[in-house]
Order: C-alpha cells, then sequence, then structure tokens
C-alpha cells in the first residue's frame, strides 16, 4: 500500500540504532512522532504525506525507494 510510506534502504537490528544499507550508521534522521520503536527488527519508510520516517516490520510488502 503507498500510502503506508516507502522502504528507503534503512534497517536495524534491534540494538538502538539504524543503519543504511552500507553499513554506515544514521544520524540525523528526521523521525515521525513515536518512531523509532526498536521493538523488533526494523525497517524505515518514508511517510508519503508528513515527509517523516517511521519504522515498521521489515516483512511488510512496500515500494521501494533506490538510488544509483
Amino acid at each position: 500500500n503507498s500510502t503506508e510510506g516507502t522502504w528507503i534502504g534503512l534497517r536495524s537490528e534491534g540494538n538502538k540504532s539504524f543503519k543504511w544499507i552500507d553499513g554506515t550508521v544514521a544520524t540525523d534522521v528526521p523521525w515521525d512522532k513515536n518512531d523509532p520503536s526498536f521493538n523488533e527488527v526494523s525497517c524505515a519508510a518514508l511517510h508519503p504525506f508528513r515527509a517523516r520516517i517511521r519504522d515498521n516490520m521489515c516483512s511488510k510488502a512496500r515500494y521501494c525507494l533506490c538510488g544509483g
């Protein structure tokens, strides 16, 4: 569902930090209210209407934002 956000290549292993897919630690992330939760393995998605980042279970089907 595109209204739930787009995966952006940011992931946490539940260890209180998020890393980009290249392994660098993410800093200054514009998190949405009450995020990140660090409850379990989480991936970050860009919310389509608020321009904020939300975390959620990586198993959810979403569109992906890719760069190259």
